[in-house]
């Protein structure tokens, strides 16, 4: 099975851009203060402020990340993708119960099929696992991460004898602050 990527194009700005940073950033790297009496000057004052707002925008936007997002999916599962938000779109302009049925149904299929790939691409991975020198010893890594016992945070009392316990973050700051002032150092 072959996965084509498509390349990425560069975004100037995304959900995530902070427009007053970016903005403070462009207005000090701005002269204000030049001399458009020619179409050369011209010319060169808006080269000038492309370049700017392009540097600012590589700078102060954040990167997406896309790792959270899996890209190794087969071709039939981006096109069940596709379907799905198609029909999607469909029932958000219409409304219609019966468009909402195929769309459950289109995304009922999705999560069968990815649940399936992921079993899959589960099965194979423990299955390529072995302690031998060759593979840098995966089982044993793998068996590792699962051997450590989980830690519980378990919230106190407020003071001796409550029933009210410290759950919040303001509670457990109040209560470190109290414990702190009642100790006597010397």
């Amino acid at each position: 099975m072959v996965v084509i990527e498509p390349e990425k194009t560069q975004m100037l700005y995304n959900h995530r851009t902070d427009w007053d940073s970016l903005r403070e950033y462009v207005d000090e790297a701005i002269n204000l203060k030049v001399k458009l009496k020619t179409a050369e000057d011209i010319d060169q004052a808006l080269k000038h402020f492309t370049n700017q707002v392009q540097e600012a925008c590589g700078r102060m936007i954040p990167v997406l990340d896309s790792s959270r997002y899996n890209t190794n999916l087969p071709l039939y599962i981006k096109d069940k993708i596709i379907e799905k938000r198609r029909l999607h779109r469909i029932w958000h302009l219409s409304r219609h119960p019966i468009d909402k049925a195929a769309l459950n149904k289109a995304i009922q299929d999705l999560r069968n099929l990815i649940q399936t790939a992921n079993d899959l691409n589960s099965q194979d991975q423990l299955q390529s696992l072995s302690a031998t020198k060759v593979t840098n010893y995966s089982l044993r890594k793998c068996v590792k991460s699962y051997d450590r016992p989980q830690e519980q945070k378990l919230p106190q009392k407020n003071e001796k004898g409550s029933s009210k316990w410290a759950r919040t973050s303001k509670d457990k700051a109040d209560l470190i602050t109290t414990n702190n002032n009642t100790h006597v150092y010397m």
